[in-house]
């Protein structure tokens, strides 16, 4: 295969990945909130949105790593990492998006030559050591740090500038900015330098069966070196290193015709200096220091989404892509900030101020990429036991015994669920008409019957809307959701794991 017919293969590769990306990420997942929204989620049950985040290894294995399980799910991470055993970074050179979009922003400072950093590779290598230490310990933080999610949560964050975004969505915009600047400086800066996805991949293809090989032939012009995007060349022997992504480009424009790809005979050297070695592990050693501590900060119960796992497992699991925020029609979830602590931040959570859980929907569960959210038929799904509502009496005016509201009776019986229940409470007047009869009246008092409340919310999200926004009635809702604790199997009957349910 010539170099010019490897370089049109890669290309079309990367733009058929970077177009499956949009396609799930923006049509199948981010759609826009509301009826039609749902409807069609429910009709694309077999959209495969969970491969969004799933097919970035680092990112799913150091969560299944964390969560001490090897569901059905991680053949796919396998998968991708065989794949570069056949063709070395297959997935950084052909399928990445986040690698063909620095591609795209580095066309724009043309072919410069550049002076070899590699020196400075041992970076990457200490934030994947440290991503490993951290799923060893049960926190996946490679959600904050691969491509995969960072791209995601920076993709979302741009289309919700236009309704009003965050500071969160401004800090994820403003890293996949950063990125994609820096590639603008240097050819893949954040590929070559920071990644640990690519430093995972990088050591995995240096057993991979094809290598790049350069024979006597070699002029030793440096041609090739200044033609590598991944920063792959030796400069001293301009053998290629473990980096090495089999695109063709030095091939392209070596004159001696001295390069070529073929069948490996021996394992790619790796002899890295000591200094190298060290300044790796300080990388590793200061992440820890600095998220160690953090993990411990804000350990609230949380109400989390319908599927959730037990919250120790939820959280090793959950690799914060927040992709399930993204798809929730209401928007009921919301994602956790910085008050939760490392080990809760950016986990999803259900805000019934916003919005309760729509009975009809499931697809939270249906895109989550490494099963943090079981994936539940409607009918398990409604009976998932999320937390207990309660009355705040002090608030809620048939408590306080000022009117008749059966805002939450109402939309609690519309959604199925009959968890609220109705009691007379005859109420005197204080005199105020002359016979007794005329001096008293009847109140249906709501009470919450705990056996069949799922902790949905929608009472909630209806009192706020009602009693506090529009009529001002009320300071707060009258009407809260009490999350289970920590580690309760919240389901009434466990399901297993299951992809493409059509109910």
């Amino acid at each position: 295969m010539t170099s010019s017919t490897r370089t049109r293969l890669r290309r079309v590769s990367q733009a058929v990945f970077l177009l499956c990306f949009f396609l799930l990420l923006l049509v199948f997942v981010d759609a826009p909130p509301g009826t039609d929204h749902l409807q069609r989620h429910m009709r694309s049950q077999w959209s495969p949105a969970y491969l969004l985040c799933l097919v970035d290894p680092l990112a799913s294995l150091s969560a299944f790593v964390a969560s001490r399980a090897f569901p059905a799910l991680a053949v796919v991470p396998l998968i991708v990492v065989a794949f570069c055993l056949l063709i070395p970074r297959f997935f950084c050179s052909h399928a990445c998006p986040m690698g063909t979009l620095i591609d795209l922003a580095g066309a724009l400072r043309g072919r410069r030559a550049e002076r070899s950093l590699a020196r400075f590779k041992f970076i990457k290598y200490g934030v994947l050591a440290a991503v490993v230490l951290f799923a060893a310990l049960a926190l996946p933080v490679s959600g904050y740090l691969t491509p995969m999610p960072l791209l995601a949560r920076g993709v979302h964050a741009a289309k919700t500038l236009a309704d009003g975004s965050t500071s969160a969505h401004l800090m994820w915009l403003g890293a996949l900015l950063a990125i994609l600047a820096a590639a603008v400086v240097r050819r893949r800066f954040w590929c070559n330098y920071l990644c640990p996805t690519g430093a995972l991949l990088s050591i995995v293809s240096r057993f991979s069966w094809r290598k790049r090989t350069k024979t006597d032939a070699c002029t030793e012009c440096k041609r090739c070196a200044g033609a590598c995007s991944f920063d792959a060349v030796q400069p001293d022997t301009f053998d290629a290193g473990i980096d090495c992504a089999y695109c063709g480009a030095c091939s392209s424009v070596c004159k001696a015709e001295a390069i070529h790809f073929g069948a490996a005979t021996a394992l790619v050297p790796v002899d890295p200096e000591r200094r190298d070695f060290i300044a790796g592990a300080c990388v590793a050693g200061g992440l820890l220091a600095i998220g160690g501590p953090l993990a411990m900060i804000g350990s609230d119960v949380r109400l989390r989404p319908p599927g959730a796992l037990p919250e120790d497992e939820f959280l090793a699991r959950c690799i914060r892509c927040g992709v399930c925020a993204q798809n929730c029609p209401g928007p009921a979830i919301s994602i956790v900030g910085l008050a939760g602590g490392l080990a809760g931040y950016g986990t999803p959570e259900i805000v019934p101020e916003r919005a309760g859980c729509a009975p009809r929907c499931n697809t939270c569960g249906r895109v989550c990429p490494t099963g943090a959210i079981t994936h539940l038929p409607l009918k398990e799904k409604k009976a998932f036991v999320m937390g207990t509502a309660r009355h705040c009496k002090q608030l809620c005016l048939p408590h306080r015994e000022e009117e008749n509201c059966l805002l939450c009776y109402n939309v609690c019986h519309d959604a199925g669920y009959e968890a609220i229940e109705l009691k007379e409470r005859i109420v005197y007047l204080d005199d105020l008409f002359d016979s007794l009869e005329e001096n008293r009246t009847v109140l249906m008092i709501p009470n919450v019957n705990k056996s069949k409340c799922v902790g949905c919310g929608l009472c909630v999200a209806a009192c706020m809307r009602e009693l506090v926004k529009k009529r001002g009635k009320l300071p707060r809702p009258a009407i809260l959701v009490d999350p289970k604790s920590n580690n309760d199997q919240p389901v009434r009957k466990r399901a297993r794991h299951r992809r493409g349910d059509s109910s």
